[in-house]
């Protein structure tokens, strides 16, 4: 994961090798407090910019007890390269909208190991689902917008909505999009109309 900036990085797998633009280890400070050359430290701020997120929602993973393994050594948190799959894991399903109670429900699972491999699973399965269920919805959208860009192309090329031609038959149901007459056919698109 990265924070989407060009001069940091971090080892999908590892969280290692995190640079900034003019080369030296972001968390060589922190690691010559707490780490060692075989195992980096990485202070809460460190790793947000890794992960591209507010320290805020590190520090409110901790208090929800979703950093169980995190380090700390005289009150600060210490993170080590075992922690960002970990992190990673947390980030994906509260970006896919998992509720916390549940990303809570499945870190416990997670710590009771291999007996609960069938609940986390199923959780997991779930949550899956629901990502495809956002992608089909998204794509809804989308030919939405697909059929509003043909409409304000063509309008604009024209210089007038009058110009632009929809055929729209009577009986259409309520959630279609008319035809769009694109120069490499028609095609019909589903969507939200709306009175433009």
């Amino acid at each position: 994961m990265s924070s989407g900036r060009p001069d940091a990085h971090v080892d999908a797998m590892t969280g290692a090798a995190v640079t900034n633009r003019v080369g030296r280890s972001l968390s060589a400070s922190f690691t010559d407090a707490y780490g060692s050359d075989d195992e980096p430290a990485y202070s809460i701020s460190q790793v947000a910019q890794i992960m591209g997120v507010a320290p805020s929602a590190l520090r409110y993973y901790d208090h929800e007890g979703l950093l169980p393994h995190v380090e700390r050594i005289n009150g600060v948190r210490v993170f080590r390269n075992k922690d960002f799959p970990w992190l990673r894991v947390l980030q994906c399903l509260k970006n896919t909208g998992m509720p916390i109670r549940r990303i809570k429900e499945y870190a416990q699972l997670c710590e009771e190991g291999d007996a609960s491999l069938e609940q986390r699973y199923e959780l997991i399965k779930a949550q899956r689902q629901a990502v495809l269920d956002q992608i089909e919805q998204l794509k809804f959208y989308l030919r939405e917008l697909d059929f509003k860009d043909w409409y304000y192309r063509t309008a604009i090329a024209a210089g007038t909505e009058s110009a632009v031609h929809v055929d729209e038959a009577p009986d259409m149901e309520p959630d279609r999009i008319p035809d769009t007459q694109e120069a490499t056919g028609s095609e019909t698109v589903v969507g939200c109309k709306d009175d433009d």
